[in-house]
């Protein structure tokens, strides 16, 4: 995947104006905020169909918390053993097939939705790209992005998840203009 790669574009809504980006000089914006991290697991839609696209039905949602003091151990990392369970899973449950994707939900005040695009800048470059899941439009004219990996299949595809991600706002001449990220560990588990 080559990166930075644009995940969501800027809304142009020309209402949203915010002092700062109009004055004089260069724009400052927000940054994103990361909101949550998530691990979603589920089957196909049907009995017999192995979860492929948005056929995805949820089942289990593991939330990693994300602004918590005293939630991460001293390696700064998000951890959480998904590799197992997805292998549990896949075990015990066996009357359907398993899969799961990553899900980390940014929000973006008003005048930066309306003025810059959001990136990946940083991404494991093995895992399956993200996109846009979700876009809901907060009050005050912000927004809030699920972004999500493509399913996967199996334990080691879910290793492939693990690592840094990076979601930055650029302006439309290439300037950054704030980020956000998490390191992701989903082989392990906090204060292991």
């Amino acid at each position: 995947m080559t990166l930075p790669r644009l995940v969501a574009p800027r809304s142009d809504d020309p209402a949203a104006v915010d002092p700062r980006v109009d004055a004089p000089g260069d724009p400052t914006f927000e940054p994103p905020v990361l909101a949550a991290i998530r691990c979603v697991f589920g089957v196909g839609a049907e009995p017999d169909a192995v979860p492929d696209g948005d056929g995805l039905r949820p089942v289990y949602c593991v939330a990693l918390p994300v602004d918590a003091p005293g939630s991460l151990d001293a390696d700064d990392t998000h951890e959480f053993d998904a590799a197992s369970m997805l292998a549990a899973l896949q075990t015990r449950a066996r009357g359907r097939a398993w899969a799961m994707r990553l899900e980390l939900d940014v929000v973006q005040t008003a005048a930066a939705a309306a003025g810059v695009d959001l990136y990946i800048a940083e991404a494991p470059g093995d895992a399956p790209a993200l996109r846009v899941l979700h876009s809901v439009t907060l009050a005050g004219g912000g927004r809030r992005l699920t972004l999500g990996t493509g399913l996967v299949h199996t334990p080691a595809a879910v290793t492939r998840l693990a690592g840094s991600y990076q979601i930055e706002q650029r302006t439309g001449d290439g300037h950054a203009a704030g980020s956000c990220g998490a390191q992701l560990g989903l082989t392990e588990y906090e204060f292991e």
